[in-house]
């Protein structure tokens, strides 16, 4: 998982594109290296003048607009990489990074309703594909947010599977983007049956648990009897985050 985790994290710096790496001018194509170099490296500061000055001198180039959205993002200029992964995106429309992006951002701006478009076109997207493409395209990165100083990057499964179906994973990563902790959201078959034998749900409900997994060990953090929405689960994960953080007992756990 680990190592998962850090190559989903780790920035993949996209080139001019093939149509105009040719086609710049040798000190367009020195800047351009530059500035991937700078993002590649952190430094998002720096990058973003020379990403700005190339994004006008290269309005058909994917990878100017891939970098400044990345530079953007990591800089809290989320308006700003909105207009460049947008660009990005219908450069390159068949691209599914893009939409990932525009997802992330959306979430990021607090505009909701754009996110659930974009999710449902990648979505619809995803169906689309044959069969063989679909099964190897099980998640995608979501969200990425801070909170009480922890950095979580959150995986949404697209079609999550028996015996154990797992939902959503919030991951938090150190500063080397390896994982720390998580949080899931998952409904056991076991679990779900044993519930409905005691009558606590209905026959064709299921039992949804929040558990926070670190150092082998799970803790329970939620128990509901209908599928939260991913906004539910993000604000609980936020607050058992911010609450473990000033030292706060787990709240009692009920069956919602």
């Amino acid at each position: 998982m680990r190592n998962n985790v850090r190559a989903l994290l780790v920035l993949a710096v996209i080139g001019l594109g093939i149509a105009h790496a040719t086609d710049a001018p040798e000190d367009v194509q020195a800047v351009f290296s530059r500035a991937a170099e700078l993002v590649n490296s952190g430094h998002y500061a720096q990058a973003l003048p020379l990403l700005k000055d190339l994004a006008s001198q290269l309005p058909q180039s994917p990878g100017v607009f891939w970098n400044l959205g990345l530079a953007a993002a990591q800089s809290g200029d989320e308006r700003l990489a909105l207009r460049a992964y947008s660009r990005y995106h219908e450069l390159m429309p068949d691209e599914r990074r893009g939409s990932y992006k525009l997802i992330q951002t959306y979430q990021a701006l607090g505009r909701l309703k754009e996110r659930d478009r974009v999710r449902e076109q990648l979505i619809a997207y995803r169906n689309a594909l044959p069969s063989n493409e679909r099964d190897q395209l099980t998640f995608y990165v979501r969200d990425q947010f801070d909170v009480a100083g922890q950095h979580f990057m959150v995986l949404e499964y697209f079609e999550p599977q028996s015996p154990m179906r797992l939902y959503y994973k919030f991951t938090s990563v150190d500063g080397n983007h390896k994982a720390i902790y998580n949080f899931t959201l998952t409904s056991g078959d076991t679990e779900t049956t044993a519930v409905r034998q005691l009558g606590q749900i209905g026959a064709h409900d299921r039992l949804y648990g929040l558990d926070k997994n670190e150092d082998g060990k799970s803790t329970l953090y939620g128990l509901m009897k209908s599928l939260p929405s991913y906004d539910e689960v993000r604000s609980r994960v936020i607050d058992a985050v911010t609450d473990a953080v000033a030292g706060k007992p787990i709240p009692k756990l009920s069956l919602q």
